[in-house]
């Protein structure tokens, strides 16, 4: 049964997503999306789906009952608090403090039950906290994507309890309609390099017909500084007719410029832009390739399996782990002594406990599919 379904159900998946592409501000095609994904066990993709389906929607009891439903909220209350309650209890001076809020915020964000925001942001904002944990909890919010975390982030600017700067990050990070204007009207302010990323990037996420015509005329105006996070914010939001802009980028001389084009063809997603994100496996800065591994692994490209049993051995540690994932997500069972041979070397932390993740991934997938 699961073999008859799947391939028209990712047919079905693929012909909604061309549809968005062109329609991104309609809730009822994300709902669709998420059921089709469901059916398939995508369940991370579903979630996302619904996510979007409440930010566009704005109040809709099913929509948030169906993400109810998905992430299990009341059979993770508890959970939550006690993550809650660690998260709080972190002693900011401590050495190992960063990486156990980071933990702990990253574990919030995957359940994203509304009930913990206010109390994540009241833990977060506290005047004896430093900044760096201020950042964590209110990024941690922005990244819930859905709607009470939109009107947490609005009541903390209200009330002044966070730095503009980080709020205007935070509310990019949601991906919602209501702060477009906030983020547009912030672009002309002096900026760092990381805020003006941040920004171009939260109106990318927005993705509705205004956010995605800002971008192009702020595209227009050509400002080097401001090219390469354009591009990557496009990808948000990108369609067919972005192809052009793509493929002048990816040939750049910016290593930062070719890595945003990379994404932005993955977001493209038509045969033509798979084959140069594979062909771009062999360029020479480690920023664009890990880009184009990342982007291999998402849309499953099987063209690429060459190339990436040729690269776990790549000199960068953090392209070798994308390098790993990818094979993980297209690889055939043969890939799996590879995985485990890698696994098994000495000297290489993050990137054998990939291996191992991925060679564990290619047998399940082997298993259901009796390779």
């Amino acid at each position: 049964m699961y073999a008859k379904i799947l391939p028209e159900t990712m047919r079905e998946i693929d012909e909604i997503k061309q549809i968005i592409q062109l329609d991104r501000e309609n809730a009822a095609l994300y709902l669709k999306l998420a059921a089709a994904a469901e059916r398939c066990g995508g369940t991370g993709e579903a979630v996302n789906a619904l996510k979007r389906a409440w930010i566009l929607a704005g109040s809709d009891e099913t929509v948030e009952s169906e993400l109810a439903r998905l992430l299990r909220w009341d059979e993770r209350k508890e959970e939550c608090d006690k993550i809650l309650d660690e998260f709080c209890d972190v002693s900011s001076s401590a050495l190992s403090a960063t990486s156990a809020i980071a933990r702990l915020a990253e574990k919030l964000v995957a359940i994203s039950h509304p009930d913990t925001i206010g109390s994540l942001l009241e833990c977060g904002t506290s005047p004896e906290r430093p900044a760096w944990y201020a950042r964590e909890a209110v990024i941690a919010v922005g990244r819930f994507r859905i709607p009470p975390a939109v009107d947490g982030l609005i009541e903390i600017e209200k009330n002044e309890l966070a730095p503009p700067d980080l709020l205007l990050e935070a509310m990019g990070e949601t991906g919602s309609p209501e702060i477009l204007d906030r983020l547009t009207a912030a672009i002309d302010e002096p900026m760092t390099t990381r805020k003006t990323e941040a920004l171009f990037i939260g109106i990318g996420r927005v993705a509705t017909r205004d956010a995605r015509q800002f971008l192009l005329d702020r595209f227009r105006k050509n400002r080097p500084t401001e090219t390469a996070p354009i591009v990557a914010a496009l990808a948000f939001c990108s369609n067919q007719s972005d192809m052009p802009v793509a493929l002048r980028h990816v040939e750049s001389e910016s290593d930062h410029e070719r890595a945003a084009a990379v994404k932005l063809l993955a977001a493209i997603n038509l045969p033509d832009a798979h084959n140069i994100v594979i062909g771009r496996l062999d360029d020479e800065a480690a920023e664009v390739v890990g880009a184009a591994a990342a982007a291999v692994k998402e849309l499953e490209l099987v063209g690429a399996l060459p190339r990436l049993r040729r690269m776990t051995e790549h000199w960068n540690e953090a392209v070798r782990i994308a390098v790993l994932e990818a094979l993980g997500a297209v690889g055939t069972q043969p890939d799996i002594r590879l995985l485990e041979s890698f696994a098994d070397k000495t000297g290489y932390g993050a990137a054998a406990k990939a291996a191992r993740q991925a060679a564990r991934k290619i047998r399940v997938k082997s298993e259901k599919n009796h390779w």
